[in-house]
């Protein structure tokens, strides 16, 4: 077993969390509140940590932030570029990715799109950490856009990576109506208007 890596002071002596633990519990706390309502209250409780063990393993909110968003970007890109590798074709790969949003029975909206719209106006010294987030996710997109048109199950003649971002958007708008609760049947509906762009 792997053993728990714990975050150590300046002279040596293990401060007792586990740093991977906490930064997921601070990522969760940032999906669910944002960061602008996030305060370092709430990180502190829910990492259970104390704020000079706050200060010492990650100096800042905004250094913490970015591992954050950095984690869920590394997990969510890994998940993508697996599905993509063992899909049979690029457009069975969109079905899929549609198919798993459209019923999610936990519905969350996009952290990075969340994060993307509060940062443009409320911080924006921290938006490139959530620019390139929205970049490293439309990358896969894009890519998987790129193997439908060269195997054939892609017809669409926009340029691949504008429709990479499209379909960005359209991921990120499917994930808000089912976390409003939309019924599966409209959900569909959606689902299939925007594997639209896919033939055109």
């Amino acid at each position: 077993m792997k053993p728990t890596p714990l975050v150590k002071n300046s002279v040596g002596r293990p401060l007792e969390f586990d740093k991977e633990e906490a930064i997921q519990s601070a990522m969760e706390k940032f999906w669910e509140k944002g960061y602008v309502a996030t305060s370092l209250r709430d990180l502190l409780d829910c990492m259970g940590i104390s704020r000079g063990s706050f200060y010492h393993a990650f100096q800042s909110k905004e250094d913490l932030f970015a591992l954050c968003m950095n984690r869920h970007l590394t997990v969510m890109i890994a998940e993508l570029r697996s599905l993509l590798e063992h899909s049979p074709s690029g457009r069975a790969f969109f079905e899929t990715v549609f198919l798993n949003t459209a019923s999610d029975l936990r519905p969350r909206s996009s952290f990075i799109m969340n994060s993307v719209r509060e940062l443009a106006s409320e911080n924006p010294q921290l938006l490139p950490v959530a620019h390139r987030a929205l970049e490293e996710y439309s990358n896969v997109l894009s890519d998987a856009v790129a193997i439908g048109k060269s195997d054939g199950s892609i017809k669409a003649t926009t340029a691949t990576k504008s429709l990479g971002y499209y379909l960005v958007s359209a991921l990120s708008g499917l994930k808000s109506l089912v976390q409003l609760g939309m019924p599966a049947s409209e959900l569909s509906q959606v689902s299939k208007a925007a594997m639209m762009a896919l033939e055109h």
